[in-house]
């Protein structure tokens, strides 16, 4: 037989054997210590048996209180004992509880935008133009301002003069590479025309013409790196002038679309043609400068023209000028003038774009 008895704490029904009448048990749920009745006797009648006395402390220590018996373990989750059972509620601990919130942003995030990706508050703003609505850039920013005439011209000449050697010598090579080109096709030509092959004369005239105007357009892009390296005040060499190959394209491609843009504005009384190479003038550049695709760099050299047109027009007369006096030195003065004339362009491209800051000094790296 079993004496079934509640405990007086919790009132949780107990069972024991017959046997264990009189002697002390504790129960299960609330730990409390009391004393098995005799059968038929009432739980709830019988006090529970006061908590053992704690182990004396040792002299010297302190006395300290005594503490209960430890409260029973809290039961388990709902979800089981599984720690990571959250993660197949989405988030979600066991039980319902409120899910965990997502993991913050990274605060120096980059700025591909790609998963995860944060917002970066101190990203700088490279591969932009400062006004509204511009188009993405390359490289540094595009910051379009007003420039003057007058430090664009003293820093060039400033420029050309401490580089005058490297700019000459450059010139020269371009030169004679150009003049070989037309010479080999020209002797071809002439050989063909005193053999009375008229036709393919013709045909090797305008395969030289060619193949001249895509010498010019590669030496051009070397040359032009040259002189914008030079005005950032950075080394440059005669190597740099057969660099340009990767850009071959790019700037072939946005040289027919300007030809073909001014082509049509002079056709239309010439004022509109002088207007757009006001306007455009610096597309070159910003294709030679990778600052702008080649779509691009036309919108982006408005932004650059937009209150320069008085300047650029100046620049221009001046440029005109420099090649007259340098024909007029028995064509020899070309080799001075037509350097000095691509450090005006570049410094002026630079300074317009913000690249460049507005001063008259010059100062090599």
């Amino acid at each position: 037989m079993t004496i079934e008895f509640r405990c007086s704490q919790c009132n949780q029904l107990l069972r024991v054997p017959e046997t264990s009448a009189g002697k002390n048990a504790r129960c299960p749920k609330c730990s409390a210590l009391m004393q098995v009745p005799s059968g038929g006797a009432l739980a709830g009648a019988m006090p529970p048996l006061p908590p053992p006395s704690p182990p004396p402390m040792p002299s010297g220590s302190g006395g300290m209180p005594g503490f209960g018996p430890p409260p029973p373990p809290p039961p388990p989750p709902a979800g089981g004992n599984n720690p990571f059972a959250f993660l197949d509620s989405g988030g979600a601990p066991a039980g319902g509880g409120p899910a965990f919130p997502p993991p913050p942003k990274n605060p120096f995030g980059d700025a591909g935008g790609g998963a995860g990706a944060g917002v970066n508050p101190y990203a700088s703003p490279l591969g932009t133009v400062s006004s509204p609505g511009a188009a993405p850039l390359q490289g540094l920013p595009i910051n379009p301002r007003p420039v003057p005439m007058d430090p664009i011209f003293n820093f060039a000449w400033q420029v050309w003069k401490v580089n005058l050697g490297l700019l000459v010598g450059v010139t020269v090579i371009m030169m004679a590479i150009s003049y070989a080109v037309s010479l080999v096709f020209s002797g071809g030509q002439f050989a063909l025309m005193q053999n009375d092959q008229i036709e393919a004369a013709q045909i090797v005239n305008i395969v030289g013409a060619l193949v001249s105007n895509v010498v010019q357009i590669f030496l051009g892009i070397g040359q032009a790196q040259i002189a914008l390296k030079l005005a950032r005040g950075q080394g440059a060499n005669f190597a740099d002038l057969f660099g340009g190959g990767p850009l071959f394209l790019p700037v072939l491609a946005v040289s027919i679309l300007s030809g073909i843009m001014y082509m049509l504005g002079f056709l239309a009384l010439i004022v509109p043609g002088f207007i757009l190479i006001l306007m455009f003038w610096p597309t070159y550049y910003l294709v030679v400068d990778q600052k702008a695709g080649i779509i691009d760099s036309f919108s982006v050299a408005m932004r650059v023209t937009q209150g320069n047109w008085g300047t650029a027009f100046v620049l221009g007369l001046l440029s005109f000028c420099i090649a007259v006096l340098g024909c007029l030195a028995l064509c020899i003065g070309l080799l001075f003038a037509a350097p000095l004339i691509t450090m005006i362009w570049a410094t002026a491209y630079l300074m317009m774009s913000g690249q460049l800051p507005v001063q008259y000094g010059y100062q090599q790296r």
